[in-house]
């Protein structure tokens, strides 16, 4: 399965704990946040020489931080400070059809460009801070970016939960209800990357919080019980804290959690009993 680090380049503890994961064969993937930290050319400096250990892609940001693009609320995108929205609020406008798209593609294009100034490479496939990559309006506009920036070789995440997990009387209701919510923009992401001829993950694996009632440990274990395959996704958010990480996000100590058990002696036995290696993207037939 594919073992991807969401936000890297969020803060400078968070990268510092994803370089370190790689450094030691634990993940092999990485989505880069273009919009976050003061010191991210440094960051990306450092992830760019670790090209050919892991696949390192843009994670699309627009809810909670501020674009690389001017906009004004009525565009639909940001609130009256000039910050993205929430994802709700996000959300809402891309089903009511309140986005303007125009100034979307700009900001996506933006995103493109900045990542390929500071890696000095593309992005080798694309996914989005609160799966914003899936939703209507976002991934058409999306893709068309893509196709006019990018290789023919990039993919997409997708969010698409195993049936069995959302239908498991093993786990907690609330976490089968989110893996759904998360799945149901993918349905329509995935007819959108089939006609456009894009690749992607076959199935998403992962989604966790403490709130769950289960320590990250053990939903991990849960998750190799589905047995997954090579082109499956596991993201996860390791990392160590810092001011830069508080003043971003509320929940801290589940990136610490998270970094402990990755690099962990549990993690590799984990593993091994579920008989499931790490593997980069492997491109077959578009999805």
């Amino acid at each position: 399965m594919i073992l991807c680090a969401d936000d890297y380049g969020m803060s400078e503890g968070v990268s510092k704990g994803i370089l370190e994961l790689i450094d030691g064969d634990r993940l092999t993937a990485t989505s880069c946040m273009v919009t976050g930290s003061h010191d991210l050319p440094r960051q990306m400096a450092k992830l760019a020489e670790r090209r050919e250990m892991a696949d390192i892609g843009l994670h699309l940001t627009l809810t909670n931080d501020r674009p690389l693009t001017d906009m004004r609320p009525d565009h639909g995108l940001v609130d009256g400070r000039g910050h993205f929205l929430s994802f709700n609020t996000l959300l809402l406008n891309c089903y009511r059809g309140r986005v303007n798209k125009t100034r979307l593609d700009l900001e996506i294009r933006a995103q493109l460009a900045r990542f390929n100034e500071l890696a000095g490479f593309p992005p080798a496939f694309v996914d989005g801070h609160q799966h914003v990559q899936q939703l209507p309006v976002v991934r058409e506009v999306l893709l068309q970016a893509c196709a006019d920036t990018l290789r023919d070789d990039y993919y997409v995440r997708c969010g698409t939960f195993p049936a069995k997990w959302l239908i498991s009387r093993n786990l907690p209701g609330r976490l089968k209800l989110e893996s759904a919510l998360i799945g149901l923009p993918a349905i329509g992401l995935k007819r959108t990357l089939a006609r456009c001829g894009v690749r992607h993950n076959s199935r998403l694996l992962g989604h966790y919080k403490s709130q769950h009632g289960l320590a990250f440990g053990d939903i991990v274990n849960k998750y190799l019980s589905l047995r997954p395959e090579a082109n499956d996704m596991f993201y996860v958010h390791p990392g160590y804290i810092d001011d830069e990480l508080k003043a971003k996000d509320p929940i801290v100590e589940e990136r610490v959690s998270e970094l402990e058990f990755l690099r962990g002696d549990r993690f590799l036995k984990e593993l091994e009993n579920a008989n499931i290696a790490l593997n980069r993207f492997s491109f077959g037939e578009p999805g």
